[in-house]
């Protein structure tokens, strides 16, 4: 047997001749499929003692949390590999899968989650440009199961059943190839039928998600909060997002900006609040479509500029007194608690466009400024700007920290202008 530096969890020749297990990740073709000509191998073959699927424990595939059974053409969906083992013992956790259609090419188009897994392409005698995803510096968790995560977009409608082989190695480490434990499994998932009517949407219903106002000719940014409304737009639900990074299918729904699923917050059938991608251009057209059920709504097209700056207000329409904060206190400028001359107020935003650093979309963010400095008027009058960036923690979130200026009192207007777009003139600040 051949032992290279990518074997899985197998042994490797170090300096003085001394021996340790190799946790990188392992070679391509050791799933254990075997109805593929010639059939993979599995760990076994450097981890010795044990025969394949012998010992007190499995190795199990979810799609999305759950046991496959179909998959939704074209979706990208999580998928589990859950390593379990009884016996004991057990410290490190390793794997490696594959997804083929049933002539042996490759299915969908696997991606790694995290720091603790990768992919890569391989061949493994007649198999070609497969590719591989396994576990990258093997974790060392003590106990009976460890779970590892991957991300599969799957193929699009009209591919057929998809195979997956998975080897799970349940590993004693103790830096010998002795002991460990390994798990195989096949699972054949087939496409979803349709489901549900066709979604329905238009470029006018493509909407800043603080105001729900179209920005002049159907303007967008990138990385700003946007409202999506049509009609059908979702198979049951709603469904919304639970956890960050944000993801990018809740349901059976996606929604798809030139072809790549965008962070969603939350899908219902006439509704839709999503993220587009800092990825974006500043000018130019983008074209936005609505996944559900295995079914594509038409394409629509919007109109990409550096901003298009909206206030959110507390009614969560877009008009009337704005989500606005006392600077120092943290709490909701409100009639009864209004701002005061001098102050530093933070207005929430959406749409001010790039910031530096980039961000990646959907994960929440640090504090970064925008590369678009805005102007900020409370009642006509221009406010000192000490901040515009996005809010630590959030999606797609801006504030504006402003000062509060002289010579203003009761309920103004409050308008950013950014590169030249400007937010809504009815969204209000009282102040006192």
């Amino acid at each position: 047997m051949k032992i290279t530096g990518w074997l899985c969890l197998c042994l490797t020749v170090v300096a003085a001749g001394s021996l340790r297990a190799n946790e990188i990740r392992p070679e391509p073709g050791y799933t254990g499929a075997t109805r593929f000509s010639p059939p993979e191998g599995t760990c076994v073959e450097c981890h010795v003692g044990n025969n394949a699927n012998s010992g007190p424990g499995s190795v199990q595939l979810r799609l999305n949390g759950a046991v496959p059974t179909t998959y939704a053409p074209g979706a990208a969906i999580p998928i589990q590999i859950v390593i379990t083992d009884t016996g004991g013992g057990r410290q490190r956790w390793g794997f490696e899968l594959s997804a083929r259609f049933a002539s042996g090419a490759q299915a969908g188009t696997l991606a790694a989650v995290g720091s603790n897994t990768t992919t890569f392409q391989g061949t493994f005698g007649a198999q070609t440009q497969v590719t591989y995803a396994s576990h990258l510096n093997a974790v060392r968790q003590p106990g009976t199961t460890f779970t590892y995560t991957i991300n599969w977009t799957a193929p699009a409608s009209g591919s057929g059943p998809v195979i997956f082989n998975v080897a799970g190695n349940a590993a004693n480490g103790d830096v010998t190839s002795n002991g460990d434990r390994i798990y195989t499994a096949e699972v054949t998932v087939n496409p979803a039928a349709s489901s549900g009517p066709t979604p329905q949407i238009t470029s006018a219903g493509i909407v800043n998600a603080a105001t729900f106002n179209a920005a002049p000719n159907n303007q967008v940014s990138r990385g700003q909060l946007i409202s999506i409304f049509g009609a059908d737009l979702t198979v049951g639900g709603p469904f919304g997002a639970s956890s960050l990074p944000l993801p990018t299918q809740l349901g059976s729904t996606e929604v798809r900006v030139n072809g790549t699923a965008v962070p969603l917050i939350i899908v219902a059938g006439t509704q839709i609040n999503a993220q587009l991608p800092f990825e974006l251009t500043d000018t130019g057209t983008a074209t936005l479509t609505v996944v559900s059920g295995g079914q594509t709504s038409t394409q629509a097209t919007v109109n990409l500029q550096p901003t298009s700056p909206g206030i959110f207000s507390i009614n969560s329409q877009g008009n009337g007194d704005g989500a606005i904060l006392h600077g120092i206190e943290n709490t909701l400028v409100t009639s009864a608690n209004p701002a005061k001359v001098g102050e530093v107020v933070v207005i929430f935003c959406t749409g001010l466009g790039a910031t530096q650093p980039a961000v990646v979309s959907g994960r929440p963010a640090a504090g970064e400024r925008t590369t678009n400095i805005p102007t900020v008027t409370i009642g006509g009058v221009n406010a000192r700007v000490d901040f515009s960036g996005l809010a630590p923690g959030f999606v797609g979130l801006y504030q504006v920290n402003a000062v509060v200026p002289s010579g203003v009192t009761g309920r103004v207007a409050v308008v950013i202008t950014s590169a030249t777009f400007v937010s809504r003139a009815d969204v209000t600040l009282p102040v006192q």
